[in-house]
């Protein structure tokens, strides 16, 4: 059986929609949790009316509204079935979807399974077919496909899991992203395509994507996210190639959220004239101390750099410290010296083999 999560807050209609694509599937062994963000709209009567005709949902309201993240946790939390999958509340299923995504799980190794998925833009009145890229079949875990997928995502809309993904590699995403969440699933299991166009994810003026995506409900401990990220990757179950690869990939990730907020990514700088107090945070970090952020977390990796980057994070560690580690949403002291000192060749030889990347060769 799959259980279908769907969070929800005042979007009674669509909610109403996205049940409606559950239970029109063609494949019907299934049920649904509903996870209310303590909604003040008619969500509840929509779907108690539902439970009143004998489907199979759960209804779950939350005392306070917990913020989208959590509610996606939570519910996911909830799933007792053998498969799963997360349906936010403006999207929905096409009739074959399940049908179509459990041949995938034919294979006792593949672990998810994935749809093609449609990009419904309703501001700019477009449709984008999207994984066009992608051909149906089994794919195993190499830096390959681990780039392939970053590059080109599936939607978690498209996406049915098997439970034992939510216990090996988590819930989801601490920062809410599902281009991570998929990259790190690809990571660390076999999965399937199918060539069916599954889902349609929505774009609207009031949707998740439209104001920053759930992400953007942690800016302010953005720091914070990024290395809670990275220590995700220190506990998944690949080798550690596969690890020095994510983290990369973490970091591209980030970087275009870092110069968003105006962050100076690859000179140094200077905290002088700082006008904004808040502003502490974007400009006390670039982009290779956040690599040696992610040289410390993985201190056991394999490559030849690594006794160079070792020497080097030993004798940085203790301002790093300072700066690296305890970014939690606390002003830091405009006395704290804002560049470091370093080794000029040993810090080149680190630049130069980032930018090479020869290490996302298959």
């Amino acid at each position: 059986m799959i259980t279908v999560v769907i969070p929800t807050y005042n979007r009674s209609n669509l909610l109403n929609r996205a049940i409606q694509s559950v239970l029109d599937q063609t494949f019907q062994d299934r049920c649904i949790i509903v996870m209310d963000n303590n909604s003040s709209d008619d969500t509840s009567v929509v779907v108690n009316k539902y439970i009143a005709n004998g489907e199979k949902i759960k209804y779950i309201c939350n005392e306070t509204n917990l913020g989208g993240l959590k509610n996606f946790y939570l519910g996911i939390n909830e799933v007792e079935t053998d498969y799963y999958c997360l349906l936010s509340d403006d999207d929905f299923l096409l009739p074959s979807f399940m049908e179509k995504i459990m041949e995938g799980f034919k294979d006792p190794e593949v672990m998810f399974s994935c749809a093609k998925t449609i990009i419904a833009d309703l501001p700019r009145d477009s449709i984008f077919y999207r994984n066009q890229d992608w051909d149906t079949g089994f794919y195993y875990p190499s830096n390959k496909i681990i780039c392939k997928t970053f590059n080109s995502h599936f939607t978690s809309t498209g996406v049915v899991f098997k439970k034992e993904v939510r216990s090996i590699i988590g819930p989801f995403d601490v920062g809410g992203t599902d281009v991570l969440y998929l990259t790190f699933a690809a990571a660390s299991f076999k999965f399937y395509v199918a060539d069916y166009y599954g889902a349609v994810f929505t774009v609207h003026k009031l949707s998740y994507t439209n104001s920053g995506g759930i992400s953007s409900e942690a800016e302010e401990r953005l720091f914070e996210i990024i290395k809670d990220t990275l220590n995700e990757v220190t506990k998944l179950q690949i080798n550690n190639e596969k690890k020095v690869l994510l983290s990369k990939l973490i970091l591209d990730y980030y970087m275009p959220v870092l110069r968003v907020n105006k962050c100076t990514i690859d000179k140094e700088f200077s905290i002088s004239g700082v006008e904004v107090e808040n502003d502490w945070r974007c400009l006390k970090i670039n982009k290779y101390e956040l690599i040696i952020g992610v040289f410390k977390l993985l201190p056991n990796f394999t490559k030849p750099i690594s006794k160079i980057v070792a020497n080097y994070i030993n004798s940085i560690i203790k301002l790093k410290e300072k700066r690296w580690f305890k970014l939690n949403g606390v002003p830091i002291s405009k006395n704290i010296r804002p560049t470091l000192e370093f080794n000029k060749s040993e810090f080149l030889i680190i630049e130069k083999w980032v930018q090479s990347q020869k290490f996302i060769k298959k």
